[in-house]
């Protein structure tokens, strides 16, 4: 199951790089909140990674999941119709520690 997870880990963050970086005229107007959608996205990738059992520590997963954050942003600061927000990044913080912190409570009981 570990592998299953890992593969799944490994499209989710090419499939999250590849609507980051692609023209919103293409994905259309979101539904919803676009900061709904980081919080989502980043909540689903940091389970998808913990369930992945990498042996690395979970601080650094966590730190790696927030610098692909940062990644992304920084990316689109190079596209012209994209730009970097500070608050996609918050976002993007808050959906890791929410899974983060899950996984915490779930380990303690």
């Amino acid at each position: 199951m570990t592998n299953l997870y890992r593969l799944l880990f490994a499209s989710s963050i090419l499939g999250i790089m590849i609507l980051s970086i692609a023209p919103l005229s293409d994905l259309g107007a979101p539904s919803f909140n676009d900061k709904l959608l980081h919080i989502i996205a980043f909540l689903y990738l940091a389970i998808i990674s913990i369930l992945s059992k990498f042996e690395i520590d979970k601080i650094y997963l966590f730190i790696l999941l927030i610098s692909y954050g940062l990644l992304i942003e920084i990316a689109q600061t190079f596209l012209p119709y994209r730009y970097f927000e500070i608050n996609d990044l918050l976002a993007d913080l808050i959906g890791v520690t929410i899974a983060f912190g899950f996984f915490r409570i779930k380990k303690a009981i």
